[in-house]
């Protein structure tokens, strides 16, 4: 179990930046194509970003700036951070690996004729590695950190109410218990309940295989 549990820990390690490097995010991430469609009341840009660099990127802040045809400007900003996607031992998983492409749709209002824009010009303002750097948005970058490092304090406090539960004489009971309890917080012994029936066991498996990325990333972090 110690191990187990320190895999799942390292998420902290892994999640809050430690380097801010001085390239800009276009060396790493680079936005090679970017299409507009309407949907509803809104355009809907699609940008397509490639991870130019040698490392998985764990998360990017991107701007999109749409022009109309009356000359006006409208722009809106998304953040992504997806660094859980290292959890997966999926080769087909979400991590943006080094090589790899990703489609990212940002919102854009129509005009008032409910036309799209005429030009969408999409800007990144930071990238985030697997290694713990990133380049860009000092501010950003920042955010970012603080906003890992409140989920890695939550995820903590998570293992160890799977800890004290897993010691309950009846811990399908407990866990369900926690979950009616603490619907924000038990999306991972939500993911543990179904493999109680198959013994102790079968979740320290699952738990090793889903978090196990984490030590290795923290390993070569450090």
């Amino acid at each position: 179990m110690k191990t187990i549990w320190i895999a799942l820990r390292a998420w902290a390690a892994v999640g809050v930046l430690g380097v801010a490097l001085a390239a800009g995010p276009e060396a790493a991430l680079r936005v090679t194509d970017s299409r507009s469609r309407v949907s509803g009341d809104h355009a809907v840009t699609t940008v397509t970003l490639s991870n130019v660099s040698r490392k998985a990127v764990t998360a990017w802040g991107c701007s999109v700036e749409g022009q109309y045809a009356d000359g006006s400007k409208r722009s809106n900003y998304m953040v992504t951070d997806d660094v859980t996607a290292l959890l997966s031992q999926n080769p087909q998983d979400r991590a943006l690996r080094a090589g790899g492409a990703r489609d990212v749709d940002i919102l854009l209002p129509l005009d008032a004729s409910g036309a799209l824009p005429v030009t969408v010009r999409a800007t990144l303002t930071f990238v985030a590695f697997d290694d713990r750097s990133a380049v860009g948005d000092k501010r950003e970058i920042d955010r970012l950190a603080a906003d890992r490092k409140s989920m890695a304090a939550s995820w903590s406090a998570t293992i160890d109410d799977i800890e004290r539960i897993r010691a309950k004489p009846d811990p399908k009971a407990a866990m369900q218990e926690y979950i009616t309890v603490h619907p924000q917080g038990g999306a991972m012994i939500r993911q543990l309940l179904p493999l109680l029936d198959a013994g102790p066991a079968a979740v320290d498996c699952d738990l090793f295989l889903q978090h196990s990325v984490l030590t290795a990333s923290k390993e070569e972090a450090n």
